[in-house]
């Protein structure tokens, strides 16, 4: 199905990009469409901010930190 065909499309990315030796805006675009930041909580050492990554051709599996 179309889940199988996007994990697919991932990992095809992932072997064009496997002898990155940089970190480029342009390869950053190519895995990521979205990452939602959320206001931060807390004060000083117990300030916490939600960060939400969703990957490209992965739309149902966000990846939260």
């Amino acid at each position: 199905g179309g889940d199988v065909q996007n994990i697919l499309r991932f990992f095809e990315l992932v072997r064009k990009h496997a002898d990155v030796t940089e970190l480029t805006a342009e390869v950053i675009h190519h895995f990521i469409e979205a990452v939602v930041f959320y206001q931060a909580e807390g004060k000083r050492k117990d300030r916490t901010q939600k960060v939400v990554i969703n990957f490209r051709f992965i739309k149902d599996n966000w990846f939260i930190f």
